[in-house]
């Protein structure tokens, strides 16, 4: 499995570029092809590969959930890394970009070998499949938050989406979809995974499970303004994993919750090449103070700096000295299907997952239930929510996206570095996409972002 792994490794390059390219370094043939089940596995039990650095930790920089003041913005080395805080078009690492492709490449390994190779009956071939299906969808969905524009069912068929690899054949060229072709992809990839994977959950999050699709589903859903279907999802989700951490029982210190907690339907975690670490982003100002003296997350979630402001150390990752988590908890779910009944007018079922949820969130001697009946604030409350509970996963530009479809709530982003402010309005916002690496660039004939 050693020549397996660190062969297919170089392969994930050439998912940068056109196939032509590459053809001149393609390591021996027969040290990357799977030649048993265990091969197979072992691809999609590489946590490092499967679970860890997930592009949209570029939009969790470039979201208002967190600011660098000047002088922690100056000492980041790259320019690279510099542009992505202040949206400036510029080329970005070409980790981003490769990270995502090396998954996609495991993954489809999985599913094009695995006929050829499966013959121990003990293995389950359903969950290998729906595993490599679930990985893959999990990161074309993840790379299209940053590399594409926001979904606009107005303007997907036109929008450019991201390459979309369904095969491990590197003489395919590669060439950028469509954004509704993108998003179509990624349901599809989900569904079929769902149907496949166990209810039963796995002995560790970082593998998937039934109830993981149907949240990455949710997700998906939530991005597209589909909000029943999001709601349908979430629901689904919570039939099989519906456990929420009460906060009444935690300790409040630092890295208070363990990696793998009750929470997790799926273990994932951010990029993030120490931009997002405690010594050098703090939480926005303004989302601190909306956390009351009765909020348990504020003294989970955070602690503050000698310069008086916060920094985020609420991560289910547990350390500060990881990315942070970006999985999929029963928590966001929650949330999600509140979300989603409001907005279809459901207030019962809404003030029910809010309640629910707020009770283990709040000191228990303070906590009354929610009554309001007004719907537009009873959506505003529940996006409060999200927010505050969401924080420094990479939800918060997932939502801002989003957000510039509903015209009560669109958001515009600024920065102020040394005096210079940095604005991104609601349109382009909408528009906005992070450009691809200029490798990328250089090697292929793929369309750069504008």
């Amino acid at each position: 499995m050693k020549y397996l792994h660190n062969n297919l490794l170089p392969l994930a390059i050439v998912l940068l570029a056109s196939c032509s390219n590459y053809l001149d370094v393609k390591p021996d043939k027969k040290l990357t092809i799977p030649n048993t089940t265990s091969d197979l596995m072992a691809l999609m039990q590489d946590v490092q590969t499967m679970n860890y650095d997930y592009s949209v930790g570029l939009g969790e920089i470039g979201s208002d959930d967190i600011f660098l003041p000047y002088s922690n913005w100056a000492s980041i080395a790259s320019i690279e890394n510099r542009s992505v805080y202040i949206w400036e078009k510029h080329p970005v690492y070409a980790n981003y970009w490769t990270n995502g492709y090396e998954r996609i490449l495991n993954s489809n390994t999985v599913v094009d070998f695995l006929d050829d190779v499966i013959q121990d009956r003990d293995v389950d071939r359903n969950w290998l499949l729906g595993t490599a299906l679930f990985f893959r969808g999990y990161a074309f969905y993840d790379l299209a938050q940053v590399f594409s524009p926001a979904f606009n069912s107005e303007t997907a068929d036109s929008d450019t989406g991201i390459v979309l690899r369904l095969n491990s054949d590197v003489n395919v060229p590669s060439k950028r979809a469509s954004v509704r072709q993108t998003y179509d992809q990624v349901i599809r990839d989900l569904q079929s995974s769902a149907a496949l994977l166990p209810e039963m959950r796995q002995q560790y999050p970082t593998q998937p499970t039934k109830a993981a699709a149907y949240g990455a589903l949710a997700r998906c859903f939530l991005a597209m303004q589909q909000y029943v279907e999001a709601g349908k999802y979430a629901d689904s989700c919570l039939r099989l994993h519906n456990e929420l951490l009460d906060f009444n029982e935690i300790e409040q210190k630092p890295y208070a919750f363990n990696r793998f907690n009750q929470e997790v339907v799926f273990f994932s975690q951010l990029t993030g090449y120490g931009i997002l670490t405690e010594s050098r982003a703090r939480v926005d100002t303004n989302l601190y103070a909306s956390y009351s003296e009765y909020d348990l997350r504020k003294g989970l979630f955070f602690r503050m700096n000698n310069d008086g402001y916060a920094s985020f150390s609420g991560n289910y990752a547990e350390s500060t000295n990881v990315p942070k988590f970006n999985g999929i908890t029963s928590a966001e779910m929650m949330l999600t299907r509140a979300e989603a009944s409001a907005r279809e007018g459901d207030v019962e079922s809404a003030l029910r997952d809010l309640n629910d949820f707020m009770r283990y969130r709040y000191e228990a001697s303070w906590f009354e239930e929610v009554t309001e009946s007004d719907m537009d604030r009873l959506l505003d409350m529940i996006l409060l929510e999200r927010r505050k509970e969401l924080v420094c996963r990479g939800i918060r530009w997932q939502d801002i996206r989003r957000m510039s479809g509903d015209k009560n709530r669109v958001i515009t982003l600024q920065r102020t570095l040394d005096g210079t402010i940095y604005t991104l309005t609601p349109t382009q916002l909408s528009r906005f996409a992070y450009q691809l690496p200029q490798v990328v660039i250089d090697r292929s004939d793929l369309e750069q972002n504008k």
